[in-house]
């Protein structure tokens, strides 16, 4: 939290869209972890409704956003019989929307492919999968993060392959 208060401060002369974020950032944090972090993940999810109201247009602010929605469910995201949970549609919408305006964006091909991957269809994250192969190759994690479709849909040589290029990049860092 001190360090989201700080940025808040020092976002008292940035962009409105910047003192935005630093003012979903305070929702997010308080000065003693809670034992339950619900509210405070509550809390940021809804300040980053707002801030996506304010910027609509803003594909960083979407997928903070969908990530937000995420955190209120994690890994939970489709029940057994693959029918979407609370968030779900909300989540898959905001990403998709992104990846329409800027398929190239890390962050979404990312919570794309967690927001799917348990779903019934996890090849519709197949693109992200494939982009994100060569869009951050020095970050292993999302390197690796191709893996988790290619495992749903069957393609466990790619999945492997990904796994290892992903621990590389991290050996290399």
């Amino acid at each position: 939290q001190v360090l989201a208060r700080k940025a808040h401060d020092l976002a008292a002369s940035a962009t409105p869209k910047e003192r935005a974020l630093t003012a979903a950032l305070l929702a997010r944090y308080q000065s003693e972890a809670p034992a339950d972090r619900t509210p405070l993940d509550q809390a940021y999810a809804d300040a980053m409704r707002q801030v996506t109201a304010a910027f609509p247009d803003d594909v960083n602010v979407l997928a903070l956003t969908a990530e937000a929605l995420m955190d209120l469910t994690p890994w939970q995201f489709w029940t057994k019989d693959g029918e979407a949970t609370t968030y779900t549609p909300e989540i898959v919408a905001t990403l998709e929307s992104v990846l329409a305006r800027n398929p190239d964006h890390p962050g979404a091909n990312h919570f794309y492919i967690h927001a799917v991957e348990a779903s019934n269809d996890p090849g519709r994250a197949l693109p992200s999968a494939k982009r994100l192969e060569t869009l951050a190759i020095s970050a292993g994690h999302l390197v690796h993060m191709s893996a988790h479709t290619y495992m749903r849909v069957g393609m466990y040589r790619e999945a492997s392959l990904a796994n290892e290029r992903g621990a590389s990049a991290d050996e290399e860092y």
